[in-house]
């Protein structure tokens, strides 16, 4: 839906012997976040604190520092993973590599996934996190996919 408001979906299921059921409902469609583009400027890390990664690895916990909401929870600790991604509140599935489809109750949740994939800070780069204007930000600097190290990546997650 591509914006807020009430719309109706009918369903209409036919059964191999040719018998139909239909329904129809209301579905009301609430604006919760914006997608759209914005300029971007990189934030320079320069006295950041370091985070020592190896391949499959998160750090402990970072407390936020403001209190961060996702989906209606507020949360004030952070936890960032060797594969470019940040679980919120808990560590539970911060080491996964295998990155999946989204949403699903497995883990991780509680996350935002900034380039999730199977990354190896302990081969080459640098991950570091600070406070910059008041934004919370982590910094994945020229680390290496796992299986293809000639590939680093360099990449931001920023939290306002």
């Amino acid at each position: 839906y591509a914006s807020a408001g009430t719309y109706t979906a009918r369903l209409t299921v036919t059964a191999s012997d040719g018998a139909t059921h239909a329904s129809t409902r209301s579905i009301v469609v609430q604006q919760n976040y914006d997608v759209a583009p914005a300029a971007y400027a990189w934030i320079d890390t320069t006295g950041f604190t370091g985070v020592s990664l190896t391949d499959d690895s998160a750090s402990a916990a970072i407390t936020l520092p403001f209190t961060f909401s996702l989906y209606g929870r507020a949360y004030t600790t952070a936890y960032v993973s060797s594969n470019g991604f940040v679980t919120l509140g808990g560590n539970a599935g911060a080491t996964s590599y295998a990155n999946g489809t989204l949403p699903s109750a497995g883990s991780p949740n509680a996350a935002l996934y900034a380039y999730w994939d199977d990354l190896d800070p302990g081969v080459a780069g640098a991950v570091r996190y600070g406070v910059s204007g008041g934004s919370f930000v982590v910094s994945w600097e020229g680390v290496p996919i796992y299986n293809n190290p000639a590939v680093p990546l360099t990449f931001q997650l920023v939290l306002e």
